[in-house]
């Protein structure tokens, strides 16, 4: 992101989003909850073909593992019927569960994002970070909801983030002035819905179908590709059409069509947040934190095409409130 300018300030105030901020940051949380749930629902009945790909995939698989080991089962359907339900409900089962519990995401998600586990000294200062902000917030009655899991990344494009009841901490924040800031916007989406249901629309992915999906799509084509002999451009569209299935059976097309009712959500999320950061005593230490985080958030697109609200507006806001 550029650094905070008036071009910026004039997108903001070009939104329909800019509006001061609340002195109740719980005031927005029930709303944005229903808001997110019936999304997270829509985008499942937005993906009922991907589902119905899914069911038949698990029934293949369960035909061949029926017949490769000569599993009892074949005969009536039983075992392929199991694994196809098994991979076309998968997805919403586990979204439901996201939502009704505390859940984080698995090892193999942390392993595929290079999540490391803090030091010793990384955690001693995490976690005191997390009690000072508790401290603060119950002096005005806030409750803290405080993360089960903390993990460091070694990224440098970003700052901190949650996902269910994990917490990621970028490692450029620690030992420094921002890292309590962050750490309470963060403890704001914890405080809320918010890190439930991304949770919930991260496991509406079934990312291994999509991973085989993307290594089997073929790249751009070459300029000699109308040149090719036919044989070779019959793989090529081969590779493509059965890479696009996998894209789609793995979730990752139709969905796409909420996108910009998801990314409006997420604004509303980050000034939720921000608020409660706010309401628990760090409104000018949240705006110098943004203001010397801007340059981690690319604010070249639209503003209504982006996760996060214009910068300079969210400063604005956060200067701008009275408790």
């Amino acid at each position: 992101m550029a650094p905070v300018d008036g071009h910026h300030r004039c997108v903001a105030e070009a939104t329909d989003e800019y509006d001061p901020i609340r002195e109740d940051p719980a005031a927005a949380t029930e709303g944005t909850a229903a808001a997110a749930f019936g999304l997270w629902a829509v985008g499942h009945l937005v993906d009922l073909p991907a589902a119905f790909l899914r069911f038949w995939l698990g029934w293949l698989v369960g035909w061949a593992l029926s017949v490769g080991e000569g599993i009892p089962g074949l005969a009536d359907n039983r075992l392929p019927l199991a694994c196809g339900l098994v991979l076309a409900l998968g997805p919403p089962a586990r979204g439901l569960a996201a939502w009704g519990f505390d859940l984080s995401p698995g090892p193999l998600w942390r392993l595929a994002r290079r999540l490391r586990r803090p030091t010793l000294r990384q955690r001693g200062e995490i976690e005191a970070t997390i009690d000072e902000v508790t401290v603060k917030a119950g002096v005005v009655g806030i409750d803290v909801t405080p993360p089960r899991t903390v993990r460091i990344s070694r990224s440098a494009d970003g700052s901190a983030s949650v996902l269910g009841r994990l917490m990621v901490v970028h490692d450029h924040l620690l030992e420094t002035p921002t890292l309590a800031p962050v750490v309470a916007h963060e403890l704001g989406h914890l405080a809320t819905m918010d890190a439930r249901s991304s949770l919930a629309e991260e496991w509406h992915i079934v990312a291994s179908i999509r991973w085989i999906g993307e290594r089997i799509q073929p790249g751009p084509p070459a300029a000699r590709y109308r040149a090719a002999p036919f044989p070779a451009r019959a793989v090529r569209a081969l590779r493509s059409g059965v890479g696009w299935l996998l894209l789609l059976a793995g979730g990752s097309v139709l969905p796409q069509v909420l996108n910009p009712a998801r990314l409006r959500l997420s604004r509303l999320r980050e000034h939720t947040a921000d608020e409660w950061a706010a309401a628990a005593g760090y409104r000018f230490t949240l705006a110098a934190a943004l203001t010397h985080l801007s340059h981690l958030y690319d604010e070249s697109d639209s503003w209504w095409n982006t996760p996060h609200p214009s910068t300079a507006h969210r400063i604005d806001r956060l200067r701008a409130y009275e408790p």
